[in-house]
Order: structure tokens, then C-alpha cells, then sequence
């Protein structure tokens, strides 16, 4: 996991990273505190670019791919977002790097993770209906079976497309990949109730995965640009969320964040930032939810206390009246949770941050994600953020300049 934050005003942004880098070799993992996550394009660009999630991308390690793009650039780029779209376009075309075969394992590899979880929804959907395997050939079980594939479709249609895929695009495609999916399905779904119609979900899904976003911690990463094209006055971050690539199209979803004359100050954090949003806001959403518990638990019992003392027949308006006044007190209840957090943490924090120099904004970012590291020290959970904190800055007159970058003897203290 890594932690990573970007503030930004008019007058430039600083990032800083952690360190820490896990890496997994079967069930062994192992916790390094020397990763660089914080890459910058060399002196003609006033731009950076942060690295998160998983280390390699097709078997490639992302710091040597970055390493080999910036090689490409001949000079700097008119807009912040043309980076970006040379990086997407540069591992399109690297068929060298990235063949078929390897693209082909790839989602091999992501159809197996995804329809093993959907495997689990089905066994444990039996089990709630209390169906032994026995009677997995029975009409009860496939109707169990099919429910949960149905329930999965409609969620993968809810989801976006990725950039540059979609359903017309996967239609002339599925049939290149059909016999990679029949593998897998016939690997995974070998021991639950299945028949011609679960097939046809089957392929339904494998079809959508194709084109659809979808969280893959094992497979998914995150580049984040920032900083200045030749022509961009204030600074802006843009940010890819990486996922293999198919047919020599990158599995991506794109976003960004800009500084204008309307909005002076933004701050955006990436990878595991629960201690930094509980500073900003003041409290933990935790809190909140363990309110509406609580606000629902007297609901109940206020609702059954009054059903029992009225005639019979009365208790379904009763019912009615009382969800409806649940779910406007529990709206009330979020919007002045938010409310209270943004008048009285949220927008002074926000002001200052507009108003920081350079300096002060670096010192911020590197505070903040130090935050995060002791609040994963202090509950004793493993240490998938840690490290010495590096931190960037990027201005328009000066470029890329180092706040703050660990040295040797940081490493060894590490250790």
C-alpha cells in the first residue's frame, strides 16, 4: 500500500510520498521502506509523476517503463493532460514490451481473480438457502446460482466504461478471446450448480470484463501527473488508474484536478489516506455510521413499541411513517455531520492551504502523510506505509525542485 498527497494553489503544488514497497511471492510478503514513488521527467519539464499500486505493469516494472518513455520526450508538451495522453499512446505501441502472449496471461490472470469472488457469492448463497451439494443439480440450486450471476451483471452494467473500450468495441473482439475465458470458466465454476443458462451469464460477465472498470488490487495501479505544460499557468494534476491492457489498449479511467482563478487551493490524497481525512474533517466516518446504527436501533424499537399498543390492522401506516422519518432524520444527521466539519475544519483549512508559500505547502504535505505513518505505527497493523517521506515541489518559474528526498544513510535507518 502507499500513502501520497498532492496540495495545490496558484502559486504551485507539492507532493510527497512514503516509501514502503511490499512485495508477495506466494503466501510470503515482504516490506522494503526504499521505494522511489516520485518521478520526476528531467529539467526541460516542469512536470512530475507519482507511482502507487501494484509495481509492474505487464511484467514490466513501472519505474523502468517511465524511465524508457521520458527517453521519448524531445521537449516539453503544451498541456499538463498531453503527457498523459503521450504515455497512454507511447505503451500502445510498444508491442515489443508488452506482446500478446503477455497481454493474453493478463487477463487470464484478471478473469480467474474476478469470477473466483463470484464463485464464493454462489457457495455462500447455497449455504444461506441450505442447499447440500447433493442437491446442486436440483432446480432450487441453479435458481440460487443464476441469482447471484444476474445480481453481478446488473452491477457490472452500473460501472463505467473504460476509456477508449466499450460494448461495440468488445463485440469484434470477444471471439479472440473466447477460448481464454471458456479456460478459466471450466476451471472455476467446475464445482458449483451450473446450466445452459449460467453459461450464458458467464459469457455475459467475461464480455463486460472486458470493457468495464472495475477495482483488481492485484492488477491495478495508479500514475499520477502533476505539475505544468508550456502552457498551463497554474498547475494541474491528472491521474490514470492502470489495469493490464487487451488488444494493445490500456485498461484505463482517467481524472484531474485543476488551480484557476476560481478555485485557488486543492488538495488530493492517493492510496491509503483514512488518518489525513480525519484530520481535514475532524471526525472518523466510522463515527458517523455508529450514529445512524444507532439512530435505526431506537427507530426499531421505538416503532415496535407503538405497533404493540395499537389495534390490529394499524401497523403497516405506522410502519411507513416512521421509515419515512428515519430516513430524513439519518439525512439530516449526514448533512450536519457535514456541515459542521466543513464550516469549522474543511474551508479554514482549505483557505490557509490557498495562501501557503511553496515552502510552507511542501512542509504540509510532508506533515500530513508523516500523519498517516504514525497512525498505522500506533495500531500495530503491518507497515504498508512507512519510510522516509520524499517530497516535490513544481513552479512555473523554477520547475521540478526536491523539498525533501531520502538519502543513503535514510535507507539504512530503515531497515
Amino acid at each position: 500500500m502507499t500513502s501520497q498527497i498532492i496540495c495545490m494553489n496558484k502559486l504551485g503544488l507539492a507532493a510527497a510520498s512514503d516509501s514502503s514497497v511490499t512485495i508477495s511471492r506466494g503466501n510470503n510478503r515482504r516490506t522494503y521502506a526504499s521505494a522511489e514513488k516520485i518521478f520526476s521527467l528531467g529539467p526541460d519539464h516542469k512536470v512530475i509523476v507519482l507511482h502507487s499500486g501494484t509495481t509492474e505493469f505487464l511484467d514490466h516494472p513501472f519505474e523502468v517503463l517511465l524511465t524508457e518513455w521520458k527517453k521519448t520526450l524531445n521537449r516539453p508538451l503544451q498541456k499538463l493532460d498531453d503527457y498523459v495522453d503521450n504515455f497512454i499512446n507511447w505503451i500502445s505501441h510498444r508491442q515489443d514490451l508488452f506482446s500478446e502472449d503477455l497481454q493474453n496471461e493478463f487477463l487470464k490472470n484478471l478473469a480467474r481473480e474476478y469470477l473466483l469472488v463470484i464463485r464464493t457469492y454462489i457457495m455462500n448463497a447455497l449455504e444461506e438457502k441450505e442447499i447440500p451439494s447433493n442437491e446442486w443439480s436440483s432446480e432450487e440450486a441453479f435458481v440460487v446460482a443464476n441469482e447471484v450471476l444476474e445480481n453481478d451483471i446488473a452491477w457490472l452494467d452500473d460501472r463505467p466504461d473504460l476509456i477508449g473500450l466499450n460494448a461495440n468495441w468488445c463485440d469484434s473482439r470477444y471471439n479472440f478471446f473466447k477460448d481464454v475465458f471458456s479456460e478459466v470458466i471450466e476451471y472455476v465454476f467446475d464445482d458449483v450448480p451450473r446450466n445452459h443458462i449460467s453459461d450464458k451469464h458467464y459469457e455475459t460477465i467475461c464480455r463486460r470484463l472486458m470493457y468495464k472498470s472495475f477495482d483488481s488490487y492485484d492488477f491495478d495501479a495508479k500514475l499520477v501527473f502533476a505539475g505544468y505544460g508550456e502552457q498551463d499557468i497554474y498547475p494541474i494534476e491528472s491521474f490514470i488508474s492502470l489495469q493490464g491492457a487487451i488488444a494493445d489498449r490500456p485498461r484505463h479511467q482517467r481524472g484531474s484536478d485543476a488551480i484557476s482563478t476560481s478555485h485557488s487551493s486543492n488538495l488530493r490524497t492517493h492510496g491509503q489516506d483514512e488518518a489525513i481525512h480525519t484530520f481535514l474533517r475532524a471526525y472518523h466516518r466510522s463515527f458517523l455510521q455508529l450514529a445512524i446504527s444507532n439512530l435505526e436501533e431506537y427507530s426499531s424499537l421505538l416503532e415496535s413499541d407503538v405497533i404493540a399498543s395499537l389495534p390490529q390492522g394499524e401497523d403497516e401506516e405506522v410502519e411507513t411513517a416512521v421509515q419515512e422519518r428515519l430516513e430524513k432524520q439519518i439525512e439530516k444527521l449526514r448533512a450536519a455531520f457535514y456541515e459542521k466539519s466543513e464550516k469549522d475544519w474543511v474551508d479554514p483549512f482549505t483557505s490557509t492551504l490557498a495562501g501557503l508559500p511553496i515552502t510552507s505547502l511542501a512542509k504540509m504535505a510532508e506533515s500530513l502523510i508523516e500523519l498517516q505513518i504514525l497512525r498505522q505505527s500506533s495500531q500495530a497493523v503491518q507497515d504498508t506505509v512507512g519510510g522516509p517521506v520524499d517530497v516535490a515541489v513544481v513552479t512555473r518559474e523554477r520547475g521540478v525542485e526536491w523539498f525533501r528526498h531520502k538519502t543513503v544513510d535514510d535507507l539504512w535507518r530503515s531497515i
